[in-house]
């Protein structure tokens, strides 16, 4: 009797297969063969569930960001209040262990590979405007609740973190012989929540 695959299951681990790949070699380094060989099957078998390299490097990339939505909501559970959530997500954004790290390394070949890839710039281009949306309706939760200036933008502020969440990635990734960089990224990130929270509310990073 011939063996029953289930085709989510190999797909995911093909796309799995993929980020261990990037993760050594980059996007450069995603042969065909690579990828047969990490995921441990045939290069037929790869295109039995995939039509080509791209919509593997999409299946990776989906993977990605549906893990990433589960932390967030994982770190959300554990807030005791919605400028403490707040501070949580935006600290998720962040490459603070090697695991994340490896994770981070991803995202930003991914990036790169924005250039080269209609559909995939297209779909990095949504991915962005749902998480400056998340980082602004938590701010809106935190001013709701008091927590935070009621003059704040939640749009600019949203924009905001994003842009510093990112330009630290990039300097954590170039420099992860620096321990200490990952307590002084998480410190930023606070500072500028700092700056948002009425007085009463704001914690210093050493406290947390």
């Amino acid at each position: 009797m011939p063996k029953i695959v289930d085709v989510e299951e190999r797909r995911t681990s093909i796309a799995r297969a993929c980020w261990r790949v990037i993760v050594r070699e980059g996007i450069a380094g995603l042969t065909t063969r690579a990828l047969a060989r990490e995921a441990g099957v045939g290069t037929g078998v790869i295109f039995h569930y995939f039509a080509d390299k791209d919509e593997i490097v999409n299946a990776a990339f989906e993977l990605l960001a549906d893990e990433f939505r589960d932390q967030l909501r994982a770190r959300v559970a554990t807030a005791r209040d919605s400028l403490e959530r707040l501070r949580l997500v935006a600290r998720s954004n962040l490459p603070l262990d090697r695991d994340r790290f490896d994770e981070f390394g991803v995202w930003l070949s991914m990036w790169a590979h924005t250039y080269t890839s209609e559909p995939l710039r297209l779909r990095q281009r949504e991915l962005y405007q749902g998480w400056r949306e998340i980082l602004a309706n938590l701010v809106r939760d935190a001013i709701s609740d008091g927590l935070i200036r009621p003059d704040l933008d939640p749009d600019l502020a949203a924009i905001q973190l994003a842009g510093l969440t990112d330009g630290l990635i990039v300097e954590l990734l170039l420099d992860p012989e620096r321990p200490e960089l990952a307590g002084r990224a998480a410190a930023s990130v606070d500072a500028l929540i700092d700056t948002w929270a009425l007085s009463g509310d704001r914690t210093s990073s050493s406290q947390r």
